[in-house]
């Protein structure tokens, strides 16, 4: 009796050991994984401090920010689940008696379930454009987060920028001031222009507390970008850049954007999945299968009895639901994608009109404005010196230039920034940092 148990036993054990094939997409997993979380730990960051490169900050945040972790947790639990998914339901070990005045019989054996054939398959690949579907949605988060560091970036760019052009103009105003209270001695100043100078220092300095005060939520959205706690210290930028660049014509944006945009592709994937639960739905009108193999324990001959099962499908009113759910399921995820592709299309459209925009306010400014604020300040200070002409006059000259290079600043940062929702989350072009985790 125990020899023909530990037979049964025997089978049972050859039969989990079985490792079965390999998940569909564990080699992609497996390369980002390596540099991604290698061991499940983050890599070794990049050391901040105020004059690191851009890129530095956004390799820092990329390996560190909390919501791409988790895109990617969510990304490898997907590619687990194939396994599930593709294997075989856990064999079964029987155990079952004859008994009259004593126990007659003693029948040991095993059962293993077989889905019908192609569910098992047909499953596997479910789960397989799921997980495809997950893995572009971690490429989404990534493009997200190194365009938050972009952003804040130039953001902390154009208030330095702001701040500095402000200070500028304060030390101007203050220098005035001296100057109209030394004339009152000579009489040569006016009471109304000292009125004017304070009222405009007043103005000014209460914009310099503003700007500066403007610097905490930007440090905060900073410290999300990077994904830092609010118990660790945080650096902040000094050596900040604009740089200026130009889109393609729309027509190869919008052809790059229907090709190469994540949302698009794990919507796609999204599709072909449900797809496949059609497919797949359709297999629950052939029967399952169960085979086994017992022995009889007691008898001292060796015999063996096989046992087939087979499952009945006879509920066609839930089966044909169940492909009715599938069918359904199709019909949503190709009418999501098909409201994805028409919201990328005007997506594109009107952020290519707004960075246009902005690229002609910017050339209008900088090429037509300022050279002609200039002009004019030219001959008025002239004038202000022979005393022709107040000091009103002269310094709304002197203001005007000055607040169109705020306004040129302005327009500059924002052109950067749609540039980059553009290309980055739009256009889905990786950026370097981007590329090297997911090559």
């Amino acid at each position: 009796m125990r020899y023909r148990i530990s037979v049964v036993v025997i089978i049972l054990s050859v039969l989990s050991g079985c490792a079965g094939p390999a998940p569909i997409g564990r080699e992609s997993l497996t390369v980002v994984e390596a540099k991604y979380r290698p061991a499940d730990k983050k890599p070794a960051l990049p050391f901040l401090h105020p004059d690191s490169p851009q890129s530095d900050f956004i390799t820092y945040a990329v390996l560190n920010n909390p919501e791409a972790e988790t895109a990617f947790y969510d990304w490898k639990k997907a590619v687990e689940d194939i396994m599930v998914a593709q294997s075989l339901p856990n064999p079964k070990l029987t155990f079952s008696s004859e008994i009259m005045s004593s126990v007659e019989k003693f029948l040991v054996g095993f059962m293993q379930d077989i889905p019908a054939s192609g569910k098992l398959a047909l499953e596997a690949e479910a789960f397989s454009l799921e997980a495809q579907a997950k893995r572009f949605l971690f490429e989404e988060e990534l493009l997200k987060t190194a365009f938050k560091v972009k952003q804040v970036y130039y953001e902390y760019w154009l208030l330095q920028e702001k701040t500095r052009i402000v200070r500028e103009i304060i030390a101007l105003v203050d220098a005035q001031e001296k100057s109209i209270r030394a004339g009152f001695e000579t009489g040569l100043s006016m009471n109304q222009d000292l009125v004017m100078v304070q009222s405009e220092q007043s103005m000014l300095h209460n914009e310099l507390v503003n700007l500066e005060d403007s610097l905490k939520p930007l440090t905060a959205r900073w410290r999300e970008a990077l994904g830092i706690p609010v118990s660790q210290s945080i650096t902040l930028p000094s050596d900040t850049a604009l740089a200026e660049h130009l889109l393609s014509p729309e027509i190869d944006l919008l052809t790059e954007a229907l090709k190469h945009n994540v949302r698009l592709k794990a919507l796609s994937a999204e599709v072909k999945q449900a797809q496949v639960m059609v497919e797949r739905s359709y297999k629950e009108r052939n029967p399952d299968w169960g085979v086994g193999l017992g022995t009889d324990a007691k008898k001292d001959k060796l015999n063996w009895m096989p046992e087939v099962s087979m499952t009945l499908p006879i509920w066609r009113q839930k089966i044909a639901a169940q492909i009715a759910s599938a069918q359904a399921g199709q019909k949503q995820a190709q009418a999501m994608l098909s409201a994805g592709q028409l919201e990328l299309v005007v997506m594109l459209a009107e952020k290519s009109f707004m960075w246009r925009e902005l690229q002609r306010e910017s050339q209008l400014i900088s090429a037509k404005l300022m050279p002609l604020a200039e002009v004019k300040l030219n001959s008025i200070d002239a004038s202000f010196k022979t005393g022709r002409i107040r000091f009103t006059d002269w310094f709304n000259a002197r203001r005007e230039l000055l607040d169109l290079r705020i306004q040129l600043a302005v327009v500059n940062t924002q052109r950067e920034i749609m540039f980059d929702d553009i290309s980055l989350m739009v256009l889905s072009q990786r950026p370097e940092e981007v590329a090297k985790i997911l090559k």
